[in-house]
């Protein structure tokens, strides 16, 4: 994703696709096709998240900084990832289990099964390019998804 402009768009999105899935009666998620377990078959979903700016990144990156009982700094991963899918989702395609369409709100985001939540986030990290990959394995992902 190439950044050619000063400002961001408040209108672009990341649009990113998941798929969950059922292996030996436990939920499991994928980003692409080289995380999907082969013999499982998956259901894909899809998310739109808008595009973070300067204001969403110092945000998230200051409310994640806690100071431990020893006073020493630490940084919660978790909630980094929780607030970040809570502040940029704008749209998703999760239903609930009577087939009707489950809206975006951070009560139902805080509701999501942990596997579902974990794979969403990961797949907006992975669009972001917080996770670093291999180009090799980058150039698959990106032609598989």
């Amino acid at each position: 994703m190439a950044k050619t402009s000063l400002f961001i768009d408040p209108n672009s999105s990341i649009d990113v696709k998941f798929w969950i899935g059922v292996h030996d009666g436990q939920l499991v998620g994928a980003i692409d096709k080289s995380s999907k377990i082969e013999g499982v078959e998956y259901d894909e979903y899809a998310a739109s998240f808008r595009e973070p700016n300067y204001r969403d990144i110092a945000d998230l990156s200051d409310g994640a900084v806690a100071i431990n009982t020893d006073g020493n700094y630490a940084l919660s991963v978790n909630q980094v990832r929780l607030k970040r899918v809570v502040r940029l989702l704008k749209s998703w395609n999760l239903k609930d289990d009577n087939n009707k369409a489950v809206p975006v709100n951070e009560q139902n985001i805080e509701k999501l099964n942990p596997v579902v939540a974990f794979t969403l986030s990961a797949a907006l990290e992975n669009a972001l390019g917080i996770f670093e990959q291999p180009e090799e394995e980058a150039t698959e992902a990106a032609e598989t998804a």
